[in-house]
């Protein structure tokens, strides 16, 4: 264990194919994530997220490996470079060469990302455009959200791993091997826009995409603050003329937005920064809103709730005379009362639109929980590498309230426990030899001896003779005594360990607690003295709009969640005949 702790960080990374480069006497960086810092070769922080550890923690983090995986890979790894090689870098034509590159195997479904995404506020129609899109599904294996970071011809290069069980905690972060880190995460660019705007995860683009409906082209997530994926994505779009930085708020996010508006000014281009109004990210921003909101929109005068808006808006004609309607589905839980769904009048588009209907469904939702497992299990060793190298990293789950799921295990909850304890007795020996003795006379010989601290006693003696002279040439007869001593230790001993791990992850069950509603509102040309628009028709005039992030007047706009986030049941928005961009990038692929 301690051989994996104490690998040397600048030669591992650059095993894996990182650039590393010196800052001062004692750290080191990558050109390709330069928020991470590593101390004294044995030791990384990561500013940009806070997290850190060791070679063990670093595998974890960006390679995706589990614990066990990570030990035995690094086991591997010094036990061959100390064999193989007496430097403390690797062979530099192997250094150079770059691992293939493949996506995560999609699951067949995308339940846990979604209800994860939700969790996190990011709206239905946000998460719903960005899967559509091809930006965004459910790996297989872990069931991890996987964002796929596609170059401007729409091939996927680049995918970033994010665990869905993290709600309580840090949670798995990653990219998939062999991505190529100048391109990142982003959406596609329009021609008619000159500006783009820059977040460090895709969490972040996602929420500010859900409190701000012009963002639907031209962004850039970094996955960190590695400045590559904004220069490639400048050198590919040379129309850019400006640059809004929307980090995050913290200490780093902050140092960044500094850095990259001193570069980027004097590279010519318009930089202005644009902070979350609260928290310390945009996702943070996001539920902080999502939270305070209720209370503000409660008074408003419709006396609507602020948690029903539309998870989806179909506007379509219906009839032989094409008339325009307007389908709002709302999702509720059992206990949530459907009164409180918006059913008033509204003025869209020159016309006025009234209630015609109100169905409703029983869907089959699903309940996540958090559910940790704890296991015992006997062992004949406390070594702890011997046993996590035992331990099962995964372990499926069923509750008995019904409740499925996979759980991982904790590594920092292994604990050995020894059963009892048992003495043995062992028999001790020890000889001596006593030479040239006058007589084979026992009284010659001592009773006892101390032997490694134990006392013997005398057990047998055999003698043996030898003629030899005297000083007057008499012939005399010498002994020698060969004696044997024996005794007995006692030790204490072990008869067994018992070893407990946790094993803790997100477990769901299927249940019928979700009620779909659709308001179905038919419409006619609204009287010429209705000037004032309401909010849904505010709604579509603004969706046209083209102005860089920073230009907003307020840096949230609450309103918004009394609404639906983006129009669409298939793409993220249509609002005013403007397609969402996304779209478009889905036709290249």
């Amino acid at each position: 264990m301690e051989t994996a702790k104490r690998t040397d960080l600048p030669d591992l990374l650059e095993h894996l194919g990182y650039s590393i480069r010196r800052v001062g006497s004692r750290y080191h960086t990558t050109r390709e994530m330069d928020s991470i810092r590593i101390k004294d070769r044995r030791t990384w922080k990561r500013y940009s997220n806070g997290t850190g550890g060791d070679a063990i923690t670093f595998l974890q983090e960006f390679c995706g490996k589990d614990f066990r995986e990570a030990v035995n890979y690094l086991l591997e790894f010094n036990g061959h470079r100390a064999r193989d090689s007496p430097t403390p870098h690797p062979r530099p034509a192997q250094a150079k060469e770059k691992a293939a590159f493949a996506l995560p195997i999609a699951h067949a479904d995308q339940r846990r990302v979604f209800a994860y995404l939700q969790k996190r506020g990011i709206a239905p129609q946000v998460i719903r455009g960005f899967i559509e899109a091809g930006l965004l599904y459910e790996d297989s294996l872990h069931h991890n959200c996987v964002f796929v970071g596609r170059e401007a011809s729409g091939k996927p290069v680049f995918a970033s791993k994010r665990g869905t069980y993290d709600l309580n905690g840090s949670g798995f972060k990653g990219d998939a091997v062999g991505s190529d880190k100048n391109v990142a995460f982003r959406l596609p660019c329009d021609p008619a826009l000159d500006w783009v705007a820059v977040f460090e995860a895709p969490i972040d683009l996602m929420s500010f995409c859900t409190l701000h409906r012009q963002v639907r082209s031209n962004a850039v997530a970094l996955c960190g603050l590695y400045q590559g994926p904004l220069d490639t994505y400048l050198r590919e779009n040379s129309h850019l003329k400006r640059i809004v930085l929307c980090l995050d708020a913290d200490g780093p996010g902050r140092e960044a937005t500094e850095k990259f508006q001193a570069e980027y000014a004097e590279k010519g281009y318009t930089v202005s920064a644009r902070a979350p109004a609260q928290g310390k990210d945009w996702n943070e921003c996001l539920q902080l809103v999502m939270a305070g909101s209720a209370t503000a929109l409660a008074a408003d005068d419709t006396g609507q709730s602020a948690s029903y808006y539309p998870i989806s808006v179909e506007e379509y004609t219906y009839g032989d005379f094409d008339e325009l309607r307007i389908n709002k589905t709302y999702q509720l839980s059992l206990s949530d009362d459907p009164s409180l769904i918006p059913t008033e009048d509204f003025v869209r588009n020159g016309r006025r639109y009234y209630l015609l209907d109100m169905t409703r469904k029983d869907e089959v939702g699903v309940d996540i929980q958090t559910h940790t497992e704890t296991i015992t299990q006997a062992s004949d060793t406390n070594n702890l590498e011997t046993i996590l190298q035992r331990l099962d990293a995964e372990m499926e789950v069923t509750t008995e309230d019904g409740y499925v799921g996979i759980l991982r295990l904790d590594h920092t909850s292994v604990q050995v426990t020894t059963d009892g304890y048992a003495t043995k007795t062992s028999t001790l020996t020890a000889s001596r030899s006593y030479p040239n003795l006058s007589e084979a006379d026992t009284s010659l010989i001592p009773k006892s001896i101390e032997d490694k601290g134990k006392t013997l006693t005398l057990g047998d003696v055999k003698w043996s003779e030898s003629m030899d002279v005297d000083g007057e040439g008499n012939p005399v007869t010498r002994y020698t005594a060969t004696a044997s001593y024996t005794g007995t230790t006692s030790s204490r001993y072990a008869t067994g360990y018992t070893v407990s791990a946790s094993y803790t992850g997100e477990v769901s069950k299927a249940n019928c607690a979700v009620v779909t509603y659709t308001a179905i509102f038919g419409s006619e040309k609204a009287p010429e003295e209705s000037k004032a628009p309401d909010g849904d028709e505010q709604h579509d005039s603004d969706s046209g709009q083209t102005e860089a992030p920073d230009t907003a007047k307020e840096p949230v706009d609450l309103s918004g969640l009394k609404r639906p986030v983006m129009i669409g049941v298939v793409v993220l928005a249509l609002a005013g005949g403007g397609v969402f961009a996304f779209k478009k990038f889905k036709e290249r692929r």
